[in-house]
């Protein structure tokens, strides 16, 4: 398999997984700098009008101080926070990384368009204020566990597996940010395309991106970590709609797909390109398994 890079050739990374066994430590309190090991915290965010609170999951290895790194993860379709905070632990371990995963449950987000879409329209198709995506809840979770846990980093890498690899192709377009060092998109279902000429959400049609939004985000630090083995084409939770059947039969082929648009899209706009595409030898569709090729990209 060929990997393209505007940068380099990166090597085929080997899958690891498993989960170290750790601390467990109470909800940790905010300025708790002592809090290590893994828990929970609980956020409230003002889009929630139910007036829930947002349950965070994190795990920070003892040998972690301020300036560690910070990966923020998001979970796949089955709104497992912990268990996707669990598959990178022993990573997080090896690589003195802090993990926060904050978890879009069905009940606050019993959707794609609430969780990884976005939650940029209503049901209706009325666009709401930005404030008001579920976009926003990444920064205000890492600001929230920097400072539970007396953090000074300003900036995070980003992980998504799935859904979550969804969410994050989509972050990375729809909300222009300074503050992510490298995301991770990680066998993604189907994508967003980097188009005006599509609609919603195969394209950017209809939203208020630009073409100069677009040719930014074609230069964003952006992986596509795809597993070489995510190649069922009747997997139960693959889109099989008509819009998406395009992008290819299975994950593995629309990632590439997807990677080669953004590439088209940047010659024809003469702007550099930022992205890179990596693939896991021996991986189906398992985030546990792309948690440690992920955390060594984001670590590198």
């Amino acid at each position: 398999m060929t990997v393209f890079t505007r940068r380099s050739t990166l090597g085929l990374i080997a899958a690891s997984g498993g989960v170290a066994a750790c601390a467990v430590v109470a909800d940790a309190k905010e300025g708790d700098t002592a809090a290590t090991g893994s828990g929970h915290f609980l956020l409230d965010v003002p889009l929630l009008e139910t007036g829930s609170p947002l349950r965070v999951w994190y795990h920070r290895p003892v040998s972690t101080g301020p300036d560690s790194q910070v990966v923020m993860v998001m979970h796949g379709q089955g709104r497992n926070a912990d268990g996707y905070r669990d598959g990178w632990i022993p990573h997080a371990e090896a690589l003195g990384l802090v993990i926060v995963a904050p978890e879009f449950d069905r009940g606050a987000f019993p959707g794609a368009r609430e969780f990884n879409l976005g939650w940029m329209f209503d049901a209706d198709g009325t666009p709401r204020a930005r404030d008001r995506w579920s976009f926003s809840i990444v920064d205000l979770a890492f600001d929230a566990a920097a400072a539970r846990f007396g953090s000074r980093r300003t900036t995070y890498g980003l992980f998504g597996h799935s859904a979550g690899g969804q969410f994050v192709h989509r972050f990375m377009l729809f909300m222009p940010t300074t503050r992510v060092e490298r995301a991770i998109s990680a066998n993604s279902g189907w994508y967003t395309l980097p188009t005006l000429e599509q609609p919603f959400p195969y394209g950017a049609g209809g939203t208020t991106v630009t073409e100069a939004d677009i040719a930014a985000y074609l230069g964003e630090p952006l992986v596509l970590l795809l597993g070489e083995a995510d190649i069922d084409p009747a997997h139960s939770a693959l889109n099989t709609d008509a819009e998406v059947m395009p992008q290819g039969p299975h994950r593995f082929a629309r990632g590439q797909t997807f990677f080669a648009a953004g590439r088209r899209e940047a010659e024809r706009l003469g702007v550099p390109f930022g992205w890179t595409l990596q693939t896991v030898p021996g991986v189906a569709h398992s985030g546990s398994r792309m948690a440690g090729p992920a955390a060594r990209l984001l670590k590198g």
